[in-house]
């Protein structure tokens, strides 16, 4: 958790940073003291931070949102449409995001209602006596969900939807009536109610005709002609089971909505039998019924729905609701429904969370929005979530924040090279900050008195857009590889990147995912004067959150590189291009690949438009199904191919370089640099179009496990080409066999330099066993995380034992639960088919669940314990180690070490070794 201060108050954000995160910011705040450079204090600096992964926010394409022209699928919106606000307002769509086939987890509330959307998604959440924050589902799902007092974390019920008054046939209530209590045979429309009143409200609005009460007939009845045409049209004329609100009085005015529900409730609702503060309606519909939610929810209640299956006594299926409206809002119109309901408790409605699954893996899409809490509304069941954040942390910000709360000092600039990526910048400032005032220059948006300005780099080398932005006090660059461009050197310069002799420049960061100190960039150590933080492939690779790599080379004999004309220090695209075409690259490009990646997806990168086009033909002549994007190919069009390739019916996606910077479609495995180059940089972002893991099957094709790099190469002379090495930038490896992967090649080096292999071997001291630690994911964890003898890893917690072991599909891994006290009891599957990050996420929070049902307290044995620092163990440790076999001397034994030993015993036993 991070707090700042902010305009006089604490701003607690809710997204947790991981470790190099936070190295990086620390890092950055030394460098801009001048620290690292030992400069001295208060000497600012420009320094860069290289990170291979990014993070988005969003739901699964299929998600429902409610919007002012009805309900409609997330995948289906654009720029420009409105949905609602948290407050029911409607809200602008500023920004569409495809962030590709991501895990989604399926969050559901305490009513029954549920989203799907991704682990980063945001949430605005709420717990009892403590302020609201914006976190993670990630952060979700470390944490537990109930405990003694209930459920813990709760989010905002949203706001009357706002919908304009609807030109409706007949009046809503009148609607309602007709729903709850009326008759509609082939010959007229009838309403049965005891209420005078109920006829009076009618009567303003409908012409009325008591009808005679026949003998044994106690309720009056009422015809209410002229309706049989319009109630036909709106499907209102059926049975019970078969009734529903039509749609269009669903999206009328709250005033009219709330016509609509007294309608509905003076026939079939009530206060619940025991007085409390919600109401009930009932209803054999189960369409109705849903109706029922959205309306509830569309009025700022909540809703949720019990079924009772009365089939053995010859009835149907009723379905009840359990209703809790805003406080002010009457469900009842009439004295008499009132005199048998009593007032209720005034308690505001609450949507607690409940449970976070695994869903998956789907196409996932996030949205910013123009709303000034950039929180919105999905599902039918409306329920409030957040706006998109994938760039910034607050914490950056620290340096111009005052003292104490104080005004910042200046603004902060966020620069970016492409138009597109100022929308998404400004949604994850704003996401991530609901207090910040973020702003805009670029096209027609001119914000530049706001806190934050987000522009990009095109707009400002105009000096009438970026003289009026003044006390400019921190710049951010994104993509800051581009910072070399005069466009860049011009803008930085303007705003004081570069200082002025005796006054020292404006603190700047530069973030990017493919920064090198190689020959091609060298001149960039004169824009960032440092690199604070640097992670690369084999980074993500040990980590687990990048699949390990291989390579092998398409060597066309006819490809002469030195006769390539060279542009920037690069091969020219054009003359690339004519030279690939006259040495038969496609046609060997597509023989290769069915040879070599037969089994694979994948993605070729050609260097112009001609030759991609020409390579799509020849894939699907070779019996690769293949489809071209390139930069003219239009949205719809790029969307549609995108479909196609996920659903499998496309196996090649043939590009002209535009899929390097943004894309995202994980279940894609190989990539064919079929643009040979000597930039590192450009070579490891189109490498990392294929390099992140994909948990599910794709139809037709092998299960992804590891990635391929096919490099199409010629006679280069003395011009050395990027290869799968320039992967490893932190841990330098001079080749990579075509038969090994680059974590082997670099773990092979490293043994033949050091003769110490990578992964740390500990050996456990009571039993001897030799077990390999993965000190940064197990050892970093604030609980507790053992080994059995056999080297399963797993969390004490009392009388159940949570471990893992590795899934079925390989790099995954499965979470399990046993006995601790039953040597080789039944062990039960919890959830499986995760990386090993959320499996141990899933395991701890399992493990929370099971030590609150046992205990009634949720927490974990935490390495940060006081009594695992208090020194000998007692008397009774050391006799229940001696009954399990284990012996220790009671002079120097550890209190911690012998109950690690204790449950790694009953684990052990548990587990069956």
């Amino acid at each position: 958790m991070s707090v700042i201060k902010a305009a006089g108050r604490d701003l607690t954000v809710g997204v947790q940073l991981r470790d190099y995160q936070r190295q990086a910011i620390e890092g950055l705040h030394r460098a801009w003291r001048g620290e690292q450079r030992g400069t001295g204090s208060g000497v600012a600096g420009r320094a860069a931070v290289v990170l291979p992964t990014g993070a988005g926010k969003g739901h699964s394409i299929d998600t429902e949102v409610p919007t002012p022209s009805g309900i409609r699928r997330w995948g289906d919106l654009l720029v420009g449409d409105q949905i609602f606000g948290a407050d029911g307002a409607p809200t602008v769509v500023t920004g569409v995001h495809d962030r590709g086939e991501l895990p989604a987890y399926r969050v559901t509330m305490k009513h029954g209602e549920s989203v799907l959307c991704d682990g980063d998604h945001l949430w605005r959440v709420e717990r009892k006596g403590r302020a609201a924050r914006t976190v993670s589902t990630q952060w979700l799902m470390r944490q537990p969900l109930k405990d003694r007092d209930g459920w813990c974390w709760s989010i905002p019920v949203a706001g009357a939807v706002q919908h304009l008054e609807a030109e409706l046939p007949v009046d809503p209530y009148v609607i309602g009536s007709l729903i709850a209590n009326g008759g509609m045979t082939h010959s007229g429309t009838v309403l049965t109610t005891p209420d005078p009143q109920v006829i009076a409200r009618i009567r303003q609005t409908q012409s009325v005709t008591a009808l005679k009460l026949y003998a044994g007939r106690t309720c009056p009845a009422y015809s209410l002609p002229g309706l049989a045409k319009i109630t036909r049209e709106f499907g209102m004329r059926c049975h019970s089971s078969q009734k529903r609100i039509p749609e269009k009085y669903l999206r009328g005015s709250v005033d009219q909505r709330i016509a609509l529900l007294q309608g509905l409730m003076v026939g079939d609702g009530s206060v619940r039998h025991d007085h409390r503060r919600s109401l009930c309606y009932s209803t054999t519909s189960s369409g109705l019924a849903d109706d029922m939610v959205q309306l509830i929810t569309s009025l700022g209640g909540t809703c949720s729905i019990a079924k009772a299956d009365r089939s053995n006594d010859g009835k149907p299926i009723e379905f009840g609701l359990n209703i809790l409206l805003p406080v002010g809002l009457s469900a009842f119109d009439t004295d008499r429904k009132v005199a048998i309901n009593p007032p209720r408790r005034t308690f505001h409605p609450r949507s607690a969370i409940i449970s976070i699954e695994p869903a998956g893996t789907m196409s996932i899409r996030c949205i910013s929005v123009a709303a000034p809490d950039h929180l919105y509304l999905v599902t039918r069941a409306h329920v409030v979530t957040h706006n998109t954040v994938i760039f910034t942390h607050p914490d950056l910000r620290a340096p111009i924040i005052g003292p104490d709360g104080a005004r910042p000092r200046g603004r902060m600039l966020v620069l970016v090279h492409r138009d597109e990526l100022a929308t998404q910048a400004v949604a994850k400032l704003r996401g991530i900050d609901p207090s910040a005032r973020v702003g805009r220059v670029q096209a027609a948006w001119n914000e530049t008195d706001a806190q934050i300005i987000v522009a990009s780099v095109q707009t400002l080398a105009r000096s009438g857009r970026r003289d009026p932005i003044k006390d400019v006090a921190l710049i951010v660059v994104d993509e800051a590889h581009h910072a070399l461009a005069p466009t860049y050197l011009d803008v930085l310069g303007a705003f004081g990147a570069f200082g002025t002799p005796g006054r020292p420049g404006v603190p700047t960061a530069g973030f990017s995912a493919t920064l090198s100190r190689s020959s091609e960039d060298e001149h960039l150590g004169d824009v960032w004067q440092e690199v604070v933080l640097q992670r690369d492939v084999l980074d993500g690779i040990r980590g687990g959150w990048l699949v390990d790599v291989k390579g092998k080379q398409v060597k066309l004999a006819g490809l002469d590189l030195r006769d390539v004309k060279r542009t920037g220090g690069d091969y020219s695209d054009g003359d690339l291009g004519e030279h690939l075409r006259a040495a038969d690259a496609p046609d060997q490009v597509a023989q290769a690949y069915k040879e070599l990646a037969g089994e694979r997806q994948g993605v070729v990168f050609w260097p112009d438009v001609e030759t991609a086009s020409v390579g799509a033909q020849a894939l699907t002549q070779a019996g690769i199904p293949a489809e071209t994007v390139v930069g003219s190919t239009p949205t719809h069009e790029r969307g549609g191919i995108y479909d196609r390739t996920r659903r499998g019916d496309v196996q090649v996606l043939s590009s002209c370089m535009v899929l390097t910077e943004g894309f995202d479609m994980p279940q894609l495995s190989c990539a064919v640099i079929a643009r040979p180059t000597q930039s590192s940089a450009l070579y490891v972002q189109m490498a990392g179009r294929v390099l992140r893991p994909h948990h599910l099957p794709v139809k037709g094709f092998a299960p992804k496990r590891d990635a391929l790099l096919l490099d199409v190469v010629g006679i280069a002379g003395r011009h050395k080409l990027a290869t799968i090495a320039d992967l490893s930038i932190t841990t330098k490896v001079a080749q990579v066999g075509e038969e090994e992967s680059l974590r082997d090649a670099v773990d092979a080096e490293t043994i033949s330099e050091t003769g110490v292999c990578p992964a740390a071997i500990d050996v456990d001291p009571v039993t001897g066993h030799r077990v390999v630690r993965d000190i940064d994911l197990f050892g970093d964890r604030a609980s507790v995380w053992l080994q059995t003898h056999a080297g399963t890893w797993f969390v004490p917690c009392g009388n159940w034992t949570v471990f893992l072991w590795p899934s079925s599909v390989g790099g995954l891994w499965d979470v399990g639960v046993t006995p601790t006290r039953s040597p080789g009891g039944q062990a039960s599957p919890v959830v499986g088919g995760l990386t090993l990050d959320w499996a141990m996420q899933q395991a701890e929070r399992y493990a929370r669940l099971v030590t609150s049902s046992t205990t009634g307290g949720a927490r974990l044995d935490s390495r940060a314990a006081s009594w695992r620092k208090s020194g000998k163990a007692s008397d009774a440790q050391l006799h229940h180690a001696r009954a399990l076999g284990l012996h220790f001397d009671p002079e120097t034994a550890r209190k911690a070490d012998v109950s690690d030993a204790i449950s790694v015993a009953y684990a052990t036993r548990a587990l069956g070794g």
